[in-house]
């Protein structure tokens, strides 16, 4: 009988050598889909309010066209002028326009959470105390500058910072600085002789 020979132990292989591990995600792994799945989120929402953001502002400058329109329809059914003044016979100038609006919620600005529930309309218009300013009793078809403001937000900020959204008596509705407006407001409606203001 042989004898056997000892034999070598066999040599473990690359995959044996590595250490044995279970099955699943180590802490780094979900730590770092946590944040990912956090920052998509962030992004994702961003993205929803920047959007209603705009169809908000969208909502707000059309419903300032349905106030130009009613305006000027008032104006047809009136000789031809605006509103005469803040309250004519107890009425504010919205229940005046109301005939002539369509659906009750054009007074309602999309952004306002604060002066609608409070007062019914998120919207003032060029009814100023100065008689070279305002448009209250003033004719609609008169010599009227066209690119003056006839409506707008009762407050800026609703559609961004310093921003106020505005129509002017061409129709033309958009949102400016309110610095501009506040020029706007104190600068005459009627075109003068000379062409200036």
């Amino acid at each position: 009988m042989r004898r056997a020979e000892p034999s070598q132990p066999a040599r473990p292989t690359a995959k044996q050598l590595r250490p044995r591990r279970e099955h699943g995600i180590s802490l780094v792994e979900l730590m770092l889909v946590v944040s990912i799945t956090i920052l998509l989120a962030v992004l994702v929402l961003g993205a929803i309010a920047r959007a209603r953001g705009v169809a908000r502002g969208v909502g707000c400058l059309a419903n300032l066209k349905r106030i130009h329109t009613a305006f000027f329809h008032y104006a047809n059914d009136y000789n031809g002028r605006f509103p005469a003044s803040r309250n004519i016979a107890g009425k504010n100038w919205e229940s005046l326009l109301n005939p002539y609006i369509g659906p009750k919620h054009a007074f309602e600005c999309p952004a306002d959470s604060d002066i609608f529930p409070n007062v019914g309309s998120s919207y003032d218009w060029r009814d100023v105390a100065e008689d070279d300013n305002t448009l209250a009793g003033k004719s609609a078809t008169g010599p009227l500058r066209q690119d003056r403001i006839l409506a707008f937000d009762t407050l800026p900020g609703w559609h961004g910072r310093h921003k106020i959204s505005v129509v002017r008596l061409n129709g033309t509705a958009e949102t400016v600085d309110e610095t501009k407006w506040f020029d706007d407001l104190d600068a005459p409606v009627r075109i003068h002789a000379t062409g200036s203001k």
